[in-house]
């Protein structure tokens, strides 16, 4: 495969030239022991360049509205995508995004304090991003700008706390922090107004799965930033960068910028992104939720026969189905309490089976839930989720610390369609904006998701496990068969 890796203009790399290189040098220089041929280029030059052919990828540091403006012409995937890199550039249209999408961030005014920063364009020296102590300093700050020609800016407030910067690659695991105080590695020397590092205790997951979020809504897949953590534990994004120097890992970061270009873009015919099935799929390890379900009540010595439990099982589902029992705010817990609640009474059972039953069956999901969501994270392609559901979706997917995972949710209840109508993946693909040759559908049902799907073209891979009833399944001849997600990490793209 051919390659074109941009390197960023020197202006946009203040304090950080080599750094910024080596990054990019990192991955290229794995990406040629692979096999493939690259091209690496000054962004400086690159307007003299014609349009790039058809096949090509492009490796983009550049930050320049020329080359933002060539990037968009050009009719290849590029990584980061020139759209995403001028969003991150625009610190007014990130903090609507960040709002949107629920991230933290600074007040607009505060008694420690205030941070200006210009808005028209990332920062290119250290006049860029200045402190005031006070409102009077910051009137004085802002006639600077003024000054300087500098129209467009934010203004905010200090933030009392720990400096952390963060760095990730979407869509492959790859996520670290680090405090720019334990070792004095600074760009602009600014952390030292929040003095020495605490090391307060928080909630990295929750922070992981907060930036992974918002880089999912900005559309960006090498990214970084900073943040601040309060002493209680709460925090905030203060910055979010498109393709950062990665130097506190750098060795690291190059291993997942190649493996995220290699995996969605290089090899011929590859998976170019992925639709997930949820039920029964990623909660339950392929086992039917009705033999899921059945398997808890004969764990908890419920007096039933499996004819009988069938029978409740239908019932329940039918009348989730048809009557508002599942509110938009349930989460998976209130959910599940609901169905079994529903059951137990078909079957005329005490009521005090139901808390046992759920907790029992609440904690097999979380565990299943728990080993996707490893799986999911290490998957470079975007994915969409498209699944028969219950009008609150969305409130079990964050529950589960899976909605950062996914760049667009299909479901029923929504939408109005349900599977094993093949329009419901049509939406799924257009979520994606990719064909259907591209897109791989992963589901254990051959009824609902692998039949349905292969009807509009896409590829398939059905995930066997315990089906419902015991008549064999053959599945078409085109559709993978795994036993378990991590077998998706293995497979050969090309494959299918």
């Amino acid at each position: 495969m051919n390659i074109l890796a941009i390197l960023r203009a020197k202006q946009f790399s203040p304090n950080s030239v080599e750094k910024d290189e080596a990054i990019m040098m990192a991955v290229v220089s794995r990406l040629r022991a692979k096999g493939h041929v690259v091209e690496v280029i000054p962004e400086d030059t690159l307007l003299t360049l014609h349009a790039v052919p058809t096949g090509k990828i492009i490796l983009s540091m550049g930050r320049t509205p020329e080359t933002l403006r060539w990037l968009s012409r050009q009719d290849v995937c590029i990584v980061n995508s020139p759209e995403s890199v001028a969003l991150c550039q625009s610190r007014t249209a990130l903090s609507r995004v960040m709002k949107e999408t629920g991230t933290p961030q600074p007040p607009p005014s505060g008694s420690d304090g205030y941070w200006l920063k210009r808005d028209d364009g990332a920062a290119r020296q250290h006049r860029d991003v200045v402190f005031a102590k006070n409102k009077a300093d910051l009137r004085h700050r802002l006639a600077e700008f003024h000054q300087r020609g500098i129209k467009v800016y934010t203004v905010s407030a200090n933030i009392v706390g720990d400096v952390v910067k963060f760095y990730g690659v979407r869509g492959t695991g790859f996520f670290r922090y680090f405090y720019p105080t334990d070792d004095g590695d600074t760009k602009f020397d600014d952390e030292r107004h929040n003095g020495p590092a605490h090391h307060y205790p928080f909630d990295t997951k929750v922070f992981q799965q907060c930036v992974e979020r918002l880089a999912t809504a900005v559309g960006i897949d090498i990214f970084g930033g900073d943040a601040i953590v309060r002493n209680d534990g709460t925090f905030c994004i203060i910055d979010f960068n498109d393709w950062p120097s990665f130097s506190r890992c750098r060795e690291e970061a190059a291993d997942a910028i190649t493996t995220l270009v290699v995996n969605r873009f290089v090899h011929p015919g590859a998976i170019r992104g992925y639709i997930f099935d949820y039920g029964g799929t990623l909660d339950t390890g392929g086992c039917h939720w009705g033999k899921f379900i059945l398997h808890a009540y004969q764990h908890m010595d419920v007096p039933v026969t499996e004819e009988q439990f069938r029978q409740a099982y239908v019932y329940a589902e039918r009348y989730v189905a048809q009557h508002p029992v599942i509110l938009p705010d349930d989460t998976f817990r209130q959910t599940l309490e609901k169905k079994v609640n529903l059951q137990l009474q078909y079957l005329q059972l005490t009521p005090s089976y139901l808390s046992p039953l759920t907790s029992y069956l609440y904690q097999k999901v979380c565990r299943h839930i728990s080993h996707s969501r490893d799986i999911l994270q290490q998957i470079a392609q975007p994915k969409v989720l498209v699944s028969n559901f219950y009008g609150n979706l969305q409130t079990v997917l964050h529950e589960f610390s899976l909605d950062s995972l996914f760049s667009g949710v299909i479901e029923s209840a929504v939408v109005g369609v349900r599977k094993p109508d093949p329009s419901i993946f049509a939406l799924g693909l257009e979520s994606l904006q990719l064909p259907p040759g591209a897109v791989a559908v992963v589901g254990d049902s051959i009824d609902k998701d692998i039949l349905p799907a292969t009807s509009i073209g896409c590829r398939t891979i059905w995930f066997r496990g315990k089906q419902w009833t015991d008549t064999l399944v053959v599945p078409p001849d085109a559709c993978v068969t795994i036993n378990d997600l991590s077998e998706l990490l293995t497979m050969n793209p090309s494959t299918n």
